[in-house]
């Protein structure tokens, strides 16, 4: 039951965020493509792309959010537990960014990985949060 259920919303994310004319890269799950794709982009495309792929989580945390609370009681019960580590890593990926920008032109590198990282860490949680909730229904 529980990838039944999946495999139609990946689809549909798949279609939604394939929609976007920005000419953004996706992944297999519709999601932005990360940062960590760009092992010899330059610092403006990693810095997009990581915007590009937090706009696309916000996009879709919302409307986890908007649907588990139109969901059973053990649904919104699943998305809060979920929303306290999902908000604090959402703020690690902003803080590791801000560090990333601010940092000199020859620096910028080493801050990478950390901002990647905790991107990945961030889409992982997120995913984790759809799939727990889908369980619930």
């Amino acid at each position: 039951m529980k990838h039944s259920i999946l495999i139609p919303l990946a689809l549909v994310g798949g279609i939604l965020t394939g929609c976007a004319s920005d000419g953004a890269r996706h992944d297999a799950r519709g999601h932005y493509s990360t940062a960590s794709d760009f092992h010899d982009g330059t610092r403006d495309e990693f810095i997009r792309s990581i915007n590009d792929g937090l706009a696309d989580f916000d996009r879709r945390y919302t409307e986890l959010r908007t649907r588990s609370m139109t969901l059973n009681a053990d649904a919104r019960d699943e998305f809060f537990d979920h929303s306290v580590e999902i908000d604090a890593q959402r703020e690690l990926v902003a803080t590791r960014l801000h560090r990333l920008e601010s940092a000199l032109v020859d620096d910028w590198e080493d801050h990478r990985e950390s901002v990647a990282d905790a991107y990945e860490e961030l889409r992982e949680d997120l995913d984790d949060a759809q799939e727990d909730i889908e369980e619930e229904i």
